[in-house]
């Protein structure tokens, strides 16, 4: 989920025409009304950075923190997370690296509420966001050590694939700062997961 909705800002540099947002921000809200929250994400997601696209940049964060917000009240973390982790992205491009920081903060809660509640896969997803957005923001260390825990909670989670991406993710940070033996013992945990996701 991150990886996609991260992956959306692929899509800047193009000019959308209004009515095209105007029927996905519909198509969102039809989604969330219907409990599909990961639809409402992606299609938030999308809306977000045709309006980024258009300079409206705060309008696109609003838009994203507004259902972060209702997609935490429904208990659905890992969508609100996501959700966090396109604003983090959108705030980052348009040069306000501090106010994309800002969210890690949110996404520490964030997971630690999803932990409470048993949703170990929703944790790993914030944490992984937050460590994304450190990363674009040059927090090297700080990152490996939230995309570690990422790891840590989607092993716990059983989703083995999305922890080995996680523990790579730390430990080619690791690697780039020269720290070759803690990303050495990260590599063969990811591959750890790999295997263990081969045997499900």
């Amino acid at each position: 989920m991150k990886r996609v909705l991260i992956g959306l800002s692929l899509l800047g540099g193009m000019a959308w025409a209004q009515s095209e947002i105007d029927m996905l921000i519909q198509q969102a809200q039809e989604y969330e009304s219907a409990g599909q929250y990961t639809d409402a994400a992606l299609t938030y997601g999308l809306v977000a950075v045709m309006l980024s696209d258009a300079g409206k940049t705060d309008g696109a964060v609003d838009l994203l923190e507004e259902f972060a917000h209702r997609a935490e009240g429904a208990g659905q973390y890992g969508d609100a997370a996501a959700a966090y982790g396109v604003a983090g992205g959108i705030l980052s491009e348009a040069g306000r690296t501090q106010e994309a920081i800002k969210l890690v903060d949110v996404l520490k809660a964030l997971a630690q509420k999803a932990e409470g509640a048993g949703n170990y896969g929703d944790a790993g997803t914030a944490y992984g966001v937050a460590g994304q957005i450190l990363s674009d923001a040059g927090k090297a260390a700080e990152a490996a050590g939230l995309d570690r825990k990422s790891g840590e909670f989607y092993e716990k989670a059983g989703m083995f694939t999305l922890a080995s991406y996680a523990y790579s993710d730390a430990a080619d940070i690791l690697s780039d700062a020269g720290k070759t033996q803690e990303a050495s013992e990260l590599y063969k945990k990811a591959e750890e997961m790999r295997n263990r996701a081969g045997e499900k």
